[in-house]
């Protein structure tokens, strides 16, 4: 329980965090455009991989 509640946790604080760097890199990408978006993917990918291996 303890477990589950500080992963919750966890993902809720890195939610945060993707959600500031999302809207940081899509200004950026309205300047600079398909490079961030192909980068964005990337990091949606391991994001991805990691909870789901953990």
């Amino acid at each position: 329980m303890i477990k589950m509640s500080c992963i919750e946790f966890l993902c809720m604080d890195v939610l945060q965090m993707m959600l500031q760097l999302l809207f940081f890199r899509f200004m950026i990408s309205r300047q600079q455009n398909c490079q961030h978006v192909e980068q964005i993917q990337g990091v949606r990918m391991s994001i991805v991989i990691i909870f789901g291996s953990s």
